[in-house]
């Protein structure tokens, strides 16, 4: 098992600082992926697929930089979450269409033109203050990160 130690800011108050632990896993082809979740020594077992369907908190990590300012934004914004929900049978629906199968440990969502491949593991949801929940880290085939928490 491997982890990482990072500081972390409140969007509030941006000289505030803590630090984070969060795990790493590896895709397939060695990239490595980052948990959307703080570590805190959950019982690693396995994800039924049957718990994977339900509403989910989802983030696709785009960086915005004004043209012209790359060099002095400090601030490029923030990725707001959208909900999105893996329907029993593989269809996806909400804010995205498309569908999702799952080989453990591994979700493929189909979604918008884009494939992504997404960790499954079990973790908590620090900002919803709920103990155990299972969580989605992944990439699409662009390389674009994708984050997910299901919402209980």
């Amino acid at each position: 098992q491997f982890y990482i130690g990072h500081q972390g800011r409140p969007g509030v108050n941006s000289y505030y600082m803590v630090m984070h632990v969060r795990q790493l896993f590896w895709t397939p082809d060695g990239w490595p992926l980052v948990s959307c979740q703080r570590y805190a020594t959950e019982e690693e077992t396995a994800v039924e697929e049957s718990e994977l369907a339900g509403d989910w908190e989802l983030i696709i990590y785009t960086y915005q930089v004004v043209p012209g300012y790359a060099d002095e934004q400090v601030n490029p914004g923030f990725s707001d979450a959208q909900v999105i929900t893996l329907e029993a049978g593989g269809t996806l629906s909400g804010n995205l269409s498309g569908s999702w199968s799952y080989t453990a440990p591994w979700l493929t969502m189909n979604y918008d033109g884009h494939t992504a491949q997404l960790r499954v593991e079990r973790g908590r949801d620090w900002e919803k203050e709920v103990e155990s929940t299972v969580l989605l880290t992944g990439l699409n085939e662009q390389h674009v990160t994708l984050w997910a928490k299901k919402l209980e």
